[in-house]
């Protein structure tokens, strides 16, 4: 062809597959117009309406003032979407500017890229246009014309290390290895009009997605009540007087399961401002999600947009319910995973490891009250743990006291749960509760000289923890059997080391299992066959003691795995690891027994 037969038509032609697509900016109109999500399983036409509460996250790409937009959101909330459409929104509109779409690691980036992301680029027109020959789903690096786009990990530092990034889009911030995101940040310190996007489910409080949603605006979606038109943020139950969330009649099963078949028609949205019941009917929930909004209608440098399940219409109130439920269970059980999970992808915000679903995880009975203990128990149990106090804190030493009624070894009684300073007040107590001094049991592992001397003035045990699991017993019956016990043969000290002549006062001592005495609790507090009871009226500093602790996989050095009981570090657990001591009691006297054997001195057999 000779130059002077290039036509206009001709030029237009040849630039459109190497040159961006500059018409229509809106990018919602352009994403309605010209993206085809491959594979999507809600439609592969995009409609905006499909998740209105992504509305604003697309306009933010537009506005000049925005260098960011972190969304933390449950999952089936569309927010990967909106990613990929930034993405073919770039590629067709942009001059200039390299996109990197991150991942936790490479392999997660290679299966996204041949399982959606290409896809979508294929059958996208304006994209497809644009493709380079040879580009494939097997490439992570994408060489168009104006611009390259990367598909990649972030568990090796190197891909994150490299040249300036103009577009970075960052998935599931909250499983990145530690310190990836600030490297990921570098690489946008010398674009002019560099631009984020954040992705991600809910994470744990102090992580890296935590500290980039804390530089947000940190808007919650909200709805308005079908009644009274008040908008409100959609959360799951809550558990005081208050009105609003997720509400449900509590039916279970013979075996103690719930009935959720039976729960399902009563699982209703009650408005925090007039306490209308919305039922879970799909046509009103996205007609509500339709008129929802973000509190803040202004657009700042960094965009923080969140999201739960009980906005997504798709979502049905009783799965986010059942979901809740059983990982309540499993907390109960001693397994935090399930509820970090669902905390996450569920509710789609932060874990917080300070704060557990108290009222949830203690089973409480609203018949009795504090203080009203079983009138068939077989024995009443008084468990102290001493602490040293703290002088900055103008704290002085003092003790922690858990009483508990038990009529059998699988059913007891809360009866007191409180905090004293002096030796006098665990007496008056005792006496008040009516407990007898052999059933006292006070640890040792504080001020352990005046501990003892306490027990040796009132006859209360002493009792110290160990790090070993069991200790061999011998049983008084003809063959001196032997046994495996979670706490040691009662062992005695002379509490003032007095002469042979006097002074002499001794006190019964035992040393017990740190992990075994959980465990012990554990299977009391969750068996089917148990009923462990704790009044409506507990105080709430008992509450967060009962919630600071919980099983967690450890690896150990033969690369096993062992399951290990993990305090949350800061937290106070001293009436937790009171009502652990009551089950030594529970041991050693053999509450299946009609008489309680008095407890004695035995010789140690290590």
């Amino acid at each position: 062809m000779f130059i002077e037969e290039i036509t206009e038509e001709f030029v237009i032609e040849s630039l459109a597959e190497i040159i961006p697509d500059l018409q229509g900016l809106n990018m919602v109109d352009w994403c309605e117009e010209n993206v085809v999500l491959e594979g999507s399983v809600i439609s592969e036409k995009f409609r905006i309406d499909f998740t209105p509460w992504l509305r604003k996250a697309y306009e933010a790409l537009d506005h000049p003032d925005v260098d960011s937009v972190t969304l933390v959101m449950c999952a089936q909330s569309g927010k990967s979407t909106w990613g990929e459409n930034a993405i073919c929104y770039l590629i067709c509109t942009k001059p200039k500017g390299d996109i990197q779409y991150n991942w936790e690691s490479d392999k997660k980036g290679e299966q996204r890229l041949k399982k959606r992301v290409f896809p979508i680029f294929k059958a996208t027109p304006a994209v497809a246009l644009k493709l380079p020959k040879g580009a494939g789903p097997s490439n992570p690096v994408i060489r168009f014309p104006h611009l390259s786009f990367t598909m990649q990990g972030v568990a090796v530092a190197e891909n994150v290390e490299s040249d300036s990034i103009t577009f970075q889009f960052n998935e599931e911030l909250h499983s990145w290895k530690l310190g990836r995101k600030k490297l990921a940040d570098a690489r946008q310190d010398m674009v002019e009009f560099p631009f984020q996007g954040n992705i991600s489910t809910g994470g744990i409080i102090g992580d890296q997605l935590h500290l980039q949603w804390q530089k947000t605006s940190q808007e919650k979606y909200e709805e308005p009540c079908d009644s009274c038109g008040h908008y409100q943020y959609f959360r799951m139950q809550t558990f005081d007087e208050k009105l609003g969330g997720l509400k449900y009649e509590t039916i279970k099963k013979p075996d103690g399961t719930y009935d959720f078949d039976a729960i399902e028609p009563t699982i209703h949205y009650e408005c925090e401002e007039c306490g209308h019941k919305m039922f879970d009917d799909k046509i009103l929930r996205r007609q509500r999600s339709l008129k929802g909004r973000y509190p803040n209608p202004n657009f700042s440098k960094h965009i923080g947009l969140h999201v739960g399940g009980l906005s997504i219409p798709r979502r049905s109130y009783r799965k986010m319910l059942e979901n809740r439920l059983l990982a309540l269970t499993a907390l109960r059980n001693g397994d935090s995973k399930p509820w970090i999970q669902y905390i996450q992808r569920d509710e789609g915000f932060f874990y917080d490891p300070r704060k557990r679903p108290l009222a949830d995880a203690l089973k409480r009975n609203k018949e009795f009250r504090m203080g009203e203990g079983l009138k068939d128990r077989k024995a009443r149990f008084m468990t102290v743990d001493k602490q040293a106090g703290s002088l900055e804190k103008g704290e002085l030493s003092h003790y922690w006291v858990i009483i508990r009624d038990w009529a059998s070894a699988s059913r007891s009684r809360l009866v007191y749960a409180g905090k004293v300073v002096f030796n006098e007040d665990v007496e008056n107590l005792r006496k008040e509760f009516n407990v007898q001094s052999r059933f006292v049991l006070v640890d040792s592992g504080d001020d352990t000289k005046r501990v003892y001397q306490m027990c040796g003035d009132y006859g209360y045990t002493a009792i110290k923890g160990e790090g070993r699991l069991l200790w061999t017993h011998r049983l008084n019956d003809k063959n001196r059997t032997k046994v495996e016990r979670i706490y040691s043969p009662i062992q005695n000290t002379d509490v003032y080391k007095g002469t042979k002549n006097s002074g002499r006062v001794f006190v019964d001592r035992i040393h017990y299992s740190k992990h075994s005495i959980r465990d012990a609790l554990n299977d009391v507090r969750t068996g089917s066959h148990c009923n462990w009871e704790v009044p409506e009226d507990v105080p709430e500093f008992y509450k967060e003691h009962m919630s600071t602790e919980s099983l967690e996989a450890q690896v150990q050095s033969d690369g096993t795995t062992r399951m290990i009981w993990k305090q949350i570090p800061g937290s106070r657990n001293d009436l937790f690891v009171c009502e652990c001591y009551q089950m030594i009691l529970v041991d050693l006297t053999n509450l299946k027994d009609e008489e309680l054997p008095p407890i004695h001195t035995e010789q140690n057999e290590d």
